[in-house]
């Protein structure tokens, strides 16, 4: 029988697995490694970041980026706070994009920024975005 009571979240999930493997490897990405507790301090890094600039529970957060180690320590982050990642493919025009941040109600749009100029021009589109963040090239 299912326990909808206790249910965990991906954020709990996080905390658990920093607890039970700490330094082994969760994640690799080119030549950087995470431990699981690197993973879980990052989330909770990224989730306090959201926090200080006003995103709760049922927000959404857009991710503009090239697969990278971020897509995950943001998902995490954003799921101890009870926010929703909504990840945009980086192959889309502005036109697409727009059209998902503003249907998703996204409140803050992080952008890889060698990306940025994909959308720069039809930045004024995006009528839900309150916040832009950025990741610099080379970190992904």
């Amino acid at each position: 029988m299912a326990n909808i009571i206790n249910r965990d979240t991906i954020g709990d999930m996080a905390r658990r697995a920093a607890t039970k493997y700490g330094d082994k490897t969760a994640i690799i990405f080119r030549d950087l490694k995470l431990s699981f507790y690197d993973l879980e301090r990052e989330a909770r890094r990224f989730a306090n970041l959201m926090t200080s600039y006003g995103i709760k529970k049922g927000d959404r957060v857009a991710i503009y980026a090239y697969n990278s180690h971020y897509y995950p320590i943001s998902m995490i982050g954003l799921a101890k706070i009870g926010a929703i990642q909504v990840p945009i493919n980086y192959m889309l025009n502005a036109e697409e994009i727009a059209y998902i941040i503003n249907h998703s109600g996204s409140r803050i749009f992080i952008v890889e920024d060698i990306l940025y100029p994909i959308i720069a021009k039809d930045q004024d589109k995006f009528s839900t975005v309150e916040k832009w963040g950025f990741i610099p090239l080379g970190d992904s």
